[in-house]
């Protein structure tokens, strides 16, 4: 409905898109993550509702795989 509206072929922001916006933050997390996967402990990711915890997590889980 909102596509319609606004004229969009699909989503803008998708599940599907393979490039996040980084504004410096996401190499920070990618830096921290490498350091959990090689150490013991527990990580917690928090932050407000809707700013990209999932995406992010979900994209650094894939760069480690490769």
């Amino acid at each position: 409905m909102y596509r319609q509206h606004f004229g969009l072929r699909h989503a803008p922001l998708g599940k599907d898109t393979a490039q996040l916006w980084d504004d410096g933050a996401l190499g920070l997390l990618r830096e921290r993550f490498q350091w959990l996967l090689h150490s013991p402990g527990v990580g917690l990711l928090v932050g407000e509702p809707g700013v990209g915890k999932t995406a992010a997590l979900r994209h650094l889980s894939v760069l480690t795989q490769i």
